[in-house]
């Protein structure tokens, strides 16, 4: 399997298109490709699918880290419930969850983790995440 570390530290070789809100990478999970919204900055990150009721024709978001964390993610403003997966360095899966809309502020709302350090979190639609590990897919020639 090709680690999303190298997809990331060769970014330019990566299926990547930019959209209107953020890049988009094209990743697979199994059999499944799937084509997530890139939150690799601070503000990306924090700012998530906040007040998003829909992906447009993406299938997802990543967060990607630098270094292996266990921050926690909430659902603050976030419309629709999402499905959470986290995932190591060289795309492992650590462990998922689903989590429900929250109309409330951050505070206020559910945190939820992940079972262990992760460096990748793909966030998509209840329901829509694939089983498996992550890897980058390859550009077309």
């Amino acid at each position: 399997m090709r680690a999303l570390a190298l997809l990331f530290a060769l970014l330019p070789g990566a299926a990547l298109a930019q959209q209107p809100r953020l890049p988009v990478v094209e990743l697979s999970a199994g059999m499944h490709r799937i084509h997530a919204e890139l939150a690799d900055g601070f503000s990306t990150r924090m700012q998530g699918l906040m007040q998003r009721p829909e992906l447009a024709q993406n299938d997802g978001m990543l967060f990607v880290f630098g270094a292996p964390t266990t921050v926690g993610f909430t659902m603050s403003t976030v419309p629709v419930g999402l499905d959470i997966g986290f995932y190591r360095a060289d795309g492992t899966l650590v462990s998922t969850t689903k989590m429900a809309p929250c109309a409330k502020a951050e505070n206020a709302c559910p945190v939820y983790r992940a079972d262990g350090p992760f460096s990748y979190a793909l966030e998509t639609l209840s329901g829509k995440l694939p089983a498996g590990s992550l890897s980058a897919r390859s550009c077309p020639s």
